[in-house]
């Protein structure tokens, strides 16, 4: 089975082909996916093993 490669032009036509009453839950979704992807980075930062005294210490 043959995927087709994932590009800018690719995600426009998908887009093209939604409902505009739909494009306020792509939005929604790019906003979830960026907040992971800060969440992950953040995780990668203070990858230490903590102790209870550094989470109750921490602002997360």
């Amino acid at each position: 089975m043959q995927t087709l490669a994932i590009t800018e032009g690719r995600i426009l036509n998908e887009l093209r082909t939604l409902d505009l009453a739909r494009w306020s839950e792509v939005l929604d979704f790019i906003g979830y996916l960026k907040q992971k992807t800060d969440l992950t980075k953040k995780i990668k930062l203070h990858s230490k093993e903590l102790t209870a005294n550094d989470l109750l210490q921490s602002d997360w």
